[in-house]
């Protein structure tokens, strides 16, 4: 599933009630607060997120993100 962010999209490799985690191309540090929007088929579901861990790989970088609040839209 598509994650898009304020500077580019990534790809979610897990998600659960409390975080997710994607690769993107974007560069982000431990402790930025982010906003994402996953699309579903019928609603997007907006979240804003602190950064808990950044693992780069190889042209992109894993995120995990712990989810401080979210909302279907």
């Amino acid at each position: 599933m598509r994650v898009q962010l304020k500077n580019g999209t990534g790809i979610t490799r897990d998600i659960s009630t409390s975080g997710i985690f994607f690769e993107t191309e974007s560069a982000h540090s431990i402790g930025d607060m982010i906003r994402l929007f996953l699309n579903f088929e019928h609603e997007t579901l907006q979240c804003a997120a602190r950064v808990v861990r950044v693992e780069p790989r190889d042209d992109q970088f894993g995120i995990a993100v712990e989810l401080t609040s979210y909302v279907f839209c």
